[in-house]
């Protein structure tokens, strides 16, 4: 019914969806990263041999996000592959866009990116079809049953970006503002009776301002959702969280790889297993509660030694009956 794969892809995000729409295989993007010279985004599309791409979104334009999506834009001109939709949360000025990261090379990446997005449009080769997320008045509908409700960035965020607003973590690599952060979208995918949740790098207060909102939440059973900002701790709120403590071991995902700042927090890890979630990462897949311990020292050894061990894909299935299966990788 659907599939959902966090990509192992160190310190960053890249997320595939893959379902059927009356019989047909369908895929989508949520982030692309490179890590060790390799897009696993784009490995994905070729081996599954994907031709055509029902949407792609640049959660919010930081380096670990959008790394991979040149290459991939690029293949997709070469072999003609359509893209259906292409959803980010950046207006296309380039003041705009450089402000969102500190370095010199990231910031003519991303503004290229941009450029090659209008190149595609214009030699019409592509099926392009771009458009602001905080513009979109309609869900993103997968199927009959399944659709994308975009949650976040509002104008809320926006404003806050473009003024400057101090976020609640400044834990990025020297490339990024963390004030772009402001831009990450909070994405709730759903169906009749369940829903997931994914968070981007979003702030804590945005999800606080959806803290106990019982018409958005309430009616559907939280499958599968992601702690954002790598599970750093000052993008975590309990206030969000705890409308949805549960004892069904709902998988968390927290998409780490070798970092300085200690994520995913020891706190986030101890708050989720002690309300009745299930935590997988990238780093070290399903983390069973006799090690939530040592998951942070892990993380730090790791580090130190520059190298990532035993690191994987996340994936999960969401059937016709709405249960949710991890997938070994």
């Amino acid at each position: 019914m659907l599939t959902i794969t966090f990509k192992n892809v160190g310190q960053g995000d890249s997320i595939i969806l893959e379902w059927l729409d009356n019989g047909q295989s369908k895929v989508g993007i949520i982030d692309c990263h490179l890590f060790n010279n390799t897009n696993s985004v784009l490995n994905h599309i070729q081996q599954a041999n994907y031709q055509e791409i029902d949407f792609i979104i640049l959660s919010h334009p930081h380096y670990d996000h959008f790394s991979g999506f040149n290459q991939l834009f690029d293949y997709c001109l070469i072999h003609k592959i359509i893209i259906q939709k292409f959803l980010h949360t950046s207006y296309i000025v380039p003041d705009y866009l450089r402000a969102a990261n500190k370095t010199v090379n990231v910031q003519r990446e991303l503004v290229t990116l941009f450029k090659n997005i209008r190149q595609l449009w214009k030699i019409d080769k592509i099926i392009l079809k771009q458009s602001f997320i905080n513009d979109l008045t309609k869900d993103i509908r997968l199927n009959n049953d399944i659709s994308i409700k975009i949650l976040a960035p509002t104008t809320h965020e926006f404003d806050a970006y473009i003024s400057n607003v101090k976020v609640d973590n400044d834990e990025e690599s020297h490339d990024n503002n963390a004030n772009a952060n402001w831009l990450a979208t909070f994405l709730k995918i759903y169906s009749t009776d369940w829903q997931i949740i994914l968070t981007s790098d979003c702030e804590k207060r945005v999800l606080n301002r959806w803290k106990n909102n019982d018409i958005e939440f309430s009616n559907h059973t939280l499958l599968l959702a992601q702690s954002p900002h790598h599970g750093a701790k000052g993008n975590h709120t309990s206030k969000f969280w705890k409308q949805f403590v549960n004892t069904t071991q709902t998988p968390i995902v927290i998409s780490v790889g070798e970092n300085g700042y200690k994520h995913p927090s020891q706190d986030n890890i101890n708050y989720f297993m002690k309300n009745g979630f299930k935590i997988y990462t990238t780093q070290q897949g399903e983390i069973m509660s006799k090690e939530a311990k040592r998951v942070s020292s892990i993380l730090d050894i790791f580090s130190e030694k520059k190298e990532i061990v035993n690191a994987r894909d996340v994936t999960f299935r969401i059937d016709e009956k709405g249960e949710i299966i991890h997938q070994s990788n």
